[in-house]
């Protein structure tokens, strides 16, 4: 996620800022942990956008903890290095220097690892001889979960030794299931803005190639894939081509598919559009999980296939998402072809 984007949605967020203080208790650390995460439901609950949700997760986060600082840290997808996404209580150059300095990832790596939260009551001695350019006297590391993996953790900070005891963790813990609802709410709302900018530029493609570069690239961003592969049923039926190099898959284990080996067999066999599958040559490949989507036509074009590194499922309304996606990418795959047929004519 860019600064630019970040910036948008802190600036949005920080429109909210005096429903936050109204709707907060006035001393959280003697409000019950019950009613915090109720207000902070309620808040949440109004945010469309996964950055607006983080965004306003991060304001939130240091008025219900007592804490000075608070940031969002997601994983890229390419490299699993986590990135600013959202930030509160930083400056410029503050934020600047955090990134510098590691960007929390050290601060953060136990709450992403194990998926729990993690309370450090004095940071100096985790700190040690580290980083000195910035006061932390404590933090909260607490996990961002989405399939119950961790994709990302969000740091709360505080500048002196603070006393962190059973409330905290309680609230922590809470916080951690609120995020997680609200991520998935807005997910959905992320998904058809993709979907709508997706099929608006696999449509402005005229040549083939074009088109399939636009659908794999889209479909990756769908879903935050590791990769996305479109295959055409070969002329005999009984297996799927890659249609460009596989740039995506880096291995020549996905070059083709045998529908009459596992798990493509079952897929081609039963009547579902998109199911998710693994083993067989994606495991070769080095690839746990996969989902995959036909492209359907007047005859059947061929199949969209989704790979992922880690275990990956379906959330609530991908499926759709991925069956539009198919569709969408057929008819754009359809109408190049008749332009280049008419070229070469």
């Amino acid at each position: 996620m860019s600064r630019q984007t970040s910036g948008r949605a802190s600036a949005l967020a920080a429109e909210r800022a005096a429903t936050i203080q109204d709707a907060l208790p006035a001393l959280p650390q003697e409000a019950d942990v019950a009613d915090v995460l109720l207000a902070m439901s309620s808040l949440l609950a109004e945010v469309r956008t996964v950055e607006e949700t983080l965004a306003t997760t991060v304001m939130l986060l240091p008025k219900i903890f007592g804490a000075d600082r608070c940031v969002a840290l997601l994983q890229e997808p390419a490299d699993q290095a986590l990135v600013v996404a959202a930030h509160d209580g930083f400056d410029g150059a503050g934020i600047e220097a955090f990134e510098a300095s590691g960007g929390g990832a050290d601060l953060v790596s136990e709450a992403v690892g194990s998926r729990a939260v993690v309370l450090v009551p004095d940071a100096r001695a985790v700190l040690g001889a580290g980083d000195k350019t910035r006061r932390l006297g404590a933090y909260i590391g607490i996990p961002l979960l989405r399939r119950n993996a961790a994709f990302g953790a969000i740091l709360v900070e505080f500048s002196d030794p603070t006393e962190l005891c059973s409330r905290e963790r309680e609230l922590a813990q809470g916080v951690v299931r609120q995020v997680r609802i609200a991520l998935a709410h807005a997910q959905g709302f992320n998904l058809l803005k993709m979907l709508r900018g997706y099929g608006l530029r696999v449509g402005s493609k005229m040549r083939v190639d074009e088109v399939l570069c636009e659908v794999e690239r889209g479909a990756v961003e769908l879903l935050q894939a590791d990769g996305a592969i479109v295959y055409f049923l070969d002329g005999r039926r009984n297996s799927l081509l890659a249609g460009r190099g596989l740039e995506a898959a880096a291995a020549a284990e996905l070059a083709t598919l045998d529908l009459s080996e596992e798990p493509w067999r079952s897929f081609f066999a039963g009547s579902e559009t998109v199911a998710e599958v693994g083993g067989g040559a994606m495991a070769k490949a080095g690839f746990q999980r996969g989902v995959i989507a036909l492209i359907p036509g007047p005859d059947l074009i061929g199949a969209l296939l989704f790979i992922f590194r880690d275990e990956f499922s379906l959330g609530p309304g991908e499926p759709e998402a991925v069956e539009l996606a198919a569709a969408q990418a057929a008819t754009a795959i359809e109408m190049a072809r008749r332009y280049e047929r008419q070229k070469s004519a």
